[in-house]
């Protein structure tokens, strides 16, 4: 739970920035929302990219720190076999790039638009994986990130988004539409979706 703290004590009328007080598995799941809704939103690719790859980095040392990087590693199981090196090829050139370290200014890195749609769904299933609770963000680009993209994650990924007539159907409306039009319509299911 976040809890404001005033570090000067209760009852004191001078004004101070507060506190911010957050667990770090509550830092992943709100770091997982806001690349959902920047994402519906249509803000900045690399921006949302190098949020999505924060969270990676997080989960992937929560899983590091347990013993557990098999768990974390286990990806390969949730995509269809054909994706799988395109995932790698994303996630590894993001991480090299956009890491502290050397500075070039002239580096070049090309990134599909798509590619933060996988890398937050998967972040999502870790975060689930974890045994933490999904939230309302997290089920909708789900669904709406299996809709968009028919074929490329296993049942095992999302099993609660399993291709039903209705998931079906939304798909095929889906898959017509130019990007753009698809993110509206993430932000509005987004918005339908009762928290």
């Amino acid at each position: 739970m976040v809890g404001l703290v005033d570090p000067a004590g209760p009852g004191v009328a001078e004004k101070v920035m507060a506190l911010i007080r957050v667990k770090k598995a509550e830092a992943a799941g709100r770091q997982i929302d806001s690349a959902i809704r920047m994402t519906f939103a249509g803000e900045d690719t690399i921006a949302i990219h190098a949020v999505a790859t924060g969270i990676h980095r997080l989960i992937q040392d929560f899983y590091k720190s347990r013993g557990e990087i098999e768990a974390y590693l286990r990806l390969a199981d949730w995509i269809v076999p054909a994706h799988t090196a395109r995932f790698w090829r994303h996630f590894t050139a993001a991480a090299e790039f956009l890491k502290p370290g050397e500075w070039d200014p002239e580096a070049v890195f090309d990134l599909e638009e798509d590619a933060n749609d996988f890398m937050i769904v998967f972040a999502a299933r870790w975060y689930h994986q974890l045994g933490l609770a999904v939230t309302r963000e997290m089920r909708v680009f789900a669904t709406w990130y299996v809709a968009c993209n028919p074929g490329i994650l296993t049942l095992d990924a999302l099993p609660e988004a399993a291709m039903t007539a209705q998931m079906e159907a939304m798909s095929k409306a889906l898959q017509t539409l130019s990007r753009a039009d698809r993110l509206r319509a993430g932000q509005m299911a987004l918005g339908a979706v009762k928290k």
